[in-house]
Parts: C-alpha cells; structure tokens; sequence
C-alpha cells in the first residue's frame, strides 16, 4: 500500500473524469492500493448496506469514493458541503478554479477558456442549478440566498448510479 500522498490535480478531473489515477469500475482494493488506508468511511442509511462488511463509502479529507454492494467497484466520485476542497492525509489536491461557493459564471467562463464543453442537467434539488461536463463531471451550484452561493458540490458518477 502506497506511504505517500497522491497528487490530484481537479482542473485534469473535469477535463478527463479521472481523478489522478483513479477511475470509475476500480475495485476497492485498487484504490486503496493506490492511495493507502482511508481517512474515513460510512455506511449507506439502508438496512442492505448497514449489512455489509465493508463500508459503502471511503473518504479521504472531503473526497468521498462510493462502491457497489455486488462488484465492490467504484461508481461515484463525491465532494460537496465545504469551502475548500481537501483531499486529506493521502491525497495532495490541486484545487485550481474547483472551491466552494465559486461562482457559476466565474466557473463557466474558465471553462469556455480551456475548451471544455458543457450542459445544464436538471438539478436534484431546486435550490440548486447544475451542470455536466464532457468528462461527465457534475458541477452543482447553490442558488438560495441565506446559503453561500457558488460552486456546492462535484461528482462523477456512472451511468447506472442513482443520485
């Protein structure tokens, strides 16, 4: 298992959708081979997962890692809820323009600059407003003004995932 801090840079994660050298359909075990132990972990509030031996989620600072009950592969990509995105004791973050509560025209506009391409998507919440990139990394902005507007969360996920 890896001693030493992986360098992550977020501007290549919504240009490639890789974050580092992680990628969706990794194994467990491949990512924590390749990052080390996690900093954290959780379970999934269903009685399905709380069943489960191993957590449905590892963390390493702010970036959460979700795998599947079946194939205990990779599936999502998470971070949301903080100022500054953090990747914790094994992961060193280049967070480049990617902090919480940048603005959504500050982002766009840095993103048509470096030719990456983008869509609204329907946001899960309606406070929210959200976009997806070619990489297919999400982007999702607060809205509501008594919260710190900007930049909230980013996410990759596979296809088949919920949420």
């Amino acid at each position: 298992m890896s001693n030493s801090r992986t360098s992550v840079s977020l501007k290549d994660f919504i240009q490639t959708g890789e974050f580092g050298p992680i990628k969706l359909d990794m194994t467990r075990d491949e990512v924590i081979t390749i990052l080390g132990e996690p900093d954290d972990f959780s379970v999934n509030s269903n009685s399905k997962r709380r069943r489960r031996l191993k957590p449905a989620i590892i963390k390493y600072g702010d970036i959460e890692f979700y795998f599947t009950d079946e194939t205990d592969q990779l599936k999502m990509i998470y971070s949301d809820h903080v100022s500054e995105f953090r990747g914790g004791s094994r992961i060193s973050l280049d967070s480049w323009i990617i902090r919480g509560s940048a603005p959504r025209k500050e982002i766009e506009k840095t993103l048509g600059e470096i030719g990456v391409n983008f869509v609204d998507v329907k946001p899960w919440d309606p406070t929210t407003s959200q976009i997806r990139l070619d990489s297919g990394v999400e982007l999702v902005f607060n809205e509501e003004e008594y919260n710190p507007l900007g930049l909230y969360s980013f996410c990759l996920k596979d296809d088949d995932t919920d949420g």
